[in-house]
């Protein structure tokens, strides 16, 4: 399911080979999907799975809002200062 979702927001942004959408998109499908997430995110999204899910699916059924927009909804910060969050993550 969640292989499917990044797919369709693949499809959806027309963006299929930016690096920086591709984040977007892999993040947005780990935040629809949390228990098989690639890995635990660096932020909690600040909303329900519910509302998360509900979301997504006005973004791609009637093209409800922008991939930044969902994001922004998603953690409550832009899509580049999550990204400045991830890049001063320690990582293993």
């Amino acid at each position: 399911m969640r292989n499917r979702l990044a797919a369709q927001l693949q499809r959806a942004t027309g963006l299929q080979k930016d690096p920086f959408v591709l984040l977007l998109i892999t993040q947005i499908a780990d935040a629809n999907y949390p228990t098989v997430a690639a890995e635990p995110p660096i932020l909690e999204p600040v909303i329900e799975l519910r509302e998360i899910r509900r979301l997504t699916t006005a973004f791609l059924e009637r093209g409800a809002g922008t991939i930044g927009g969902l994001f922004h909804l998603i953690w409550g910060i832009s899509a580049s200062d999550y990204v400045a969050r991830l890049n001063q993550a320690p990582r293993e």
